[in-house]
């Protein structure tokens, strides 16, 4: 279960298909997994390639993310999110993340550093493709995206303790 890019996620009418299809126009390979994409796919000349779409979960989900070299974080627009769980599950995998640059996700990962931040298609393209030729600059982030997660104890149980402690303070 091996990928160059994965972007393990629901589909949403927020441009996140046409951002895949014009990762797949590059020439760049992805892969894509998760819920509500295959009737989107199947009509379309260029993703119907990625069909069928499959939903993961458990164990398949993790060795998806751990399989690939690059994964994408998409926030959905329907929830006004700036942030996502994926954003931790991800770099958790030791997978080098690339993420929508929100302020939020900014305060959460050092810029180049620990995540790769994207404002518009052509930049997450140009990004994917410097990565993809960079491996030790890209398994750094990589590297550095996961110690952030332990670090600042993103992973479950650290957030489970967060709840906790919130909720004892009230």
């Amino acid at each position: 279960m091996s990928s160059d890019v994965v972007f393990v996620g629901h589909y949403e009418a927020d441009g996140r298909a046409d951002i895949i299809k014009s990762i797949i126009k590059s020439g760049l390979k992805i892969s894509l997994y998760g819920p509500g994409w295959n009737s989107i796919v199947i009509n379309d000349n260029v993703l119907k390639s990625l069909y069928p779409v499959r939903y993961l979960s458990g164990n398949e989900y993790n060795k998806v993310l751990c399989g690939a070299k690059i994964a994408l974080a998409f926030y959905s627009s329907l929830n006004n999110d700036v942030y996502t769980r994926k954003c931790f599950e991800i770099p958790a995998t030791s997978t080098m993340m690339i993420a929508k640059r929100t302020k939020e996700m900014q305060e959460f990962f050092k810029e180049d550093k620990e995540c790769i931040y994207f404002d518009n298609t052509s930049e997450l393209i140009e990004k994917i493709d410097f990565y993809l030729k960079n491996d030790k600059l890209r398994k750094m982030v990589a590297k550095k995206g996961y110690q952030r997660v332990m670090n600042s104890r993103h992973d479950v149980i650290g957030r489970a303790e967060y709840i906790l402690d919130s909720y004892n303070q009230i």
